[in-house]
C-alpha cells in the first residue's frame, strides 16, 4: 500500500499563490496589462469628462470690436441698460480711470450716456443730410462773352398799339417817350408813367435848373 506524502498532496491540490496579483487592484491590473504588451487606457474619474466639457463651453470668447462697441454690448445685458464705471471698465478690460477716454467718441455722439459714475445706452445718432447750398453753376466762355441784357422800356398798358419814339437804357434804368408826349420811366422794378402835361412841367423845371446853375467864367 502506497502512502501519500504531504508534498505530493500539495501537488495534487494546488492552492492560490500569495504573490499572485489581486485583480481588484487597479494599479496591479494596469501593470499586468503593460507587461503583456497591451496599451493602457486613461482612467477617467467620475464627472471629469462633464467638467471638461463645461469648462470648454464656458470659456470666454475672444473680445471683438472697439471698446465702445463692447461697452454697448455689455450695457445691453445690464438691468435698465445701465452699469457702474468699475463694472463697465472690467467688462471691456480697461482701468476705471481710463474708461472715459476710451468711450469719448460714443459719449460725444450720444450712443452712450453718462451720469456721474453710471453709464447707459444712449440714442443712436440719425444720419443727417447735408444742408450746404448747391454751388452756383460756373459761367462758360460763351456766358462771359455775352453782355448782360439791359432793361427795356415796357409798352404802356394804356397805349398797347403805340411804340415809343425814343428810348434810352442805362443799367436797370430806362426811359421811353411816346408820340403823344407822355414818358415812361422804369427803374428798380418799378414803372412811372408821366402824361404829356407832366412831361412839359418836368421839362420846364429842368430848363430852369439849367439856367440858374453856376456859370463858367
Amino acid at each position: 500500500m502506497e502512502t501519500t506524502t504531504a508534498a505530493h498532496a500539495n501537488n495534487l491540490f494546488p492552492t492560490a499563490i500569495s504573490s499572485a496579483p489581486d485583480l481588484s487592484d487597479e494599479q496591479a491590473s494596469t501593470r499586468a496589462a503593460a507587461a503583456a504588451g497591451f496599451p493602457t487606457a486613461p482612467v477617467l474619474k467620475p464627472g471629469a469628462l462633464a467638467a471638461e466639457i463645461a469648462a470648454i463651453a464656458t470659456e470666454a470668447a475672444p473680445a471683438t470690436g472697439t471698446k465702445a462697441e463692447r461697452a454697448m454690448a455689455y450695457l445691453r445685458t445690464c438691468p435698465n441698460e445701465t452699469a457702474k464705471r468699475a463694472d463697465l471698465a472690467a467688462a471691456i478690460g480697461v482701468e476705471p480711470s481710463d474708461i472715459v477716454a476710451y468711450l469719448k467718441p460714443a459719449l460725444t455722439n450720444g450712443r452712450i450716456a453718462r451720469d456721474g459714475n453710471l453709464f447707459s445706452i444712449g440714442v443712436e445718432p440719425e444720419p443727417h443730410e447735408s444742408k450746404r447750398a448747391a454751388p452756383a453753376p460756373k459761367k462758360t466762355v460763351n456766358d462771359r462773352s455775352q453782355p448782360a441784357p439791359k432793361a427795356v422800356a415796357q409798352v404802356s398798358a394804356a397805349k398797347p398799339n403805340l411804340l415809343p419814339i425814343a428810348t434810352m437804357s442805362v443799367s436797370d434804368f430806362s426811359v421811353a417817350v411816346w408820340p403823344d408826349g407822355a414818358m415812361q420811366v422804369h427803374t428798380g422794378g418799378a414803372t412811372l408813367e408821366l402824361s404829356a402835361l407832366q412831361m412839359g412841367a418836368l421839362k420846364m423845371f429842368l430848363e430852369l435848373v439849367d439856367s440858374s446853375g453856376p456859370t463858367n467864367s
